[in-house]
């Protein structure tokens, strides 16, 4: 996985951020923090999110709401309470990736041992 996806470092155990990775084919082809943060934008309906900072608390919630009609039309779940992760990673340990909820997303670093998330592949 590193040398073939572009990974950094690998997990000892098992690697859902890794799994996300190959799925898209590399880790170029995984939409970064600034791209969810558009993605954000759009399906709240602002332009208000921001990307991952380094002082940034990456929490959102200016009176924002999940649209699932926007949300649909990108593949996204219909409902809040999800999480993306992004093709940034931390350590082995950790990744960054965005929830999104009901009325409100954050973004942070997030253990890669973690199951449940998505991924957003970046076309060519």
């Amino acid at each position: 996985m590193i040398s073939t996806h572009g990974i950094q470092a690998c997990n000892y155990d098992t690697d859902y951020w890794a799994g996300a990775v190959k799925q898209c084919g590399h880790v170029s082809k995984v939409a970064s923090m600034a791209d969810l943060a558009k993605i954000a934008n759009y399906v709240y309906n602002t332009d208000i999110v921001g990307e991952k900072t380094d002082n940034g608390s990456g929490y959102d919630d200016a009176d924002i709401s999940y649209d699932s009609t926007k949300a649909a039309e990108l593949g996204l779940p219909s409902s809040a309470d999800f999480f993306v992760w992004s093709g940034e990673e931390y350590d082995s340990l950790l990744a960054y990736r965005r929830s999104f909820y009901s009325d409100y997303t954050v973004w942070g670093s997030y253990s890669r041992l973690v199951s449940g998330g998505l991924v957003v592949c970046l076309g060519d």
